[in-house]
């Protein structure tokens, strides 16, 4: 959690902490995973601004959309569960936005994936994006149902469990349960 802090104090979020103005700003300034979260979150939307054959007003009205969704964490959620709301905002919007611009293979950040996972049983395709975080985190995607479940790494254990729903687990490697579900790595 010492390297967690000491990078955040060394980069913060994307903005200014000294001219935040709201409730979300300020608690992204307090919080070392959330600015690290808001700086991946501006850094790949950056990428994707920039790349080929995007776009663009799509990807700005999107990305607008995430501001004002995360920023509902101040009106649905209690003082004690904004950091909460907030960082799942983040995992999932990240999430999605490495899925949609296509950036698998960057691993310039703190988050890198998706991999895409084919499940039994004709369930749909689920997407894994990892985060280097501490604890380690995770975000599963399954775009076809819009559905997605932050993960989180399990106590002395390199395996990643739903923070919710705990019948999600990835090992980290080709293999992903959701259930009774076994997905594998589509390679």
């Amino acid at each position: 959690m010492i390297g967690l802090l000491a990078m955040a104090a060394a980069s913060g979020p994307s903005f200014d902490c000294a001219r935040a103005r709201t409730k979300i700003e300020r608690a992204i300034c307090a919080d070392a995973e959330l600015a690290l979260l808001d700086r991946e979150e501006a850094r790949l939307y950056r990428l994707a601004l920039a790349g080929p054959a995007q776009d663009r007003n799509g990807l700005i009205a999107r990305q607008r959309q995430f501001l004002r969704d995360r920023d509902q964490c101040v009106e649905e959620e209690t003082t004690d569960t904004v950091p909460q709301c907030v960082r799942d905002a983040y995992l999932g919007d990240i999430a999605d936005l490495r899925r949609l611009a296509g950036f698998g293979g960057d691993a310039g950040g703190i988050s890198s994936g998706p991999i895409q996972f084919t499940c039994d049983g004709g369930f749909p395709d689920a997407f894994v994006t990892t985060f280097k975080l501490t604890p380690a985190q995770a975000y599963i995607s399954m775009p076809s149902t819009h559905e997605g479940q932050p993960l989180v790494a399990t106590p002395g254990s390199a395996r990643l469990t739903g923070r919710y729903d705990t019948g999600m687990t990835y090992d980290g490697g080709d293999r992903l349960q959701i259930d009774a579900r076994i997905c594998v790595a589509k390679r």
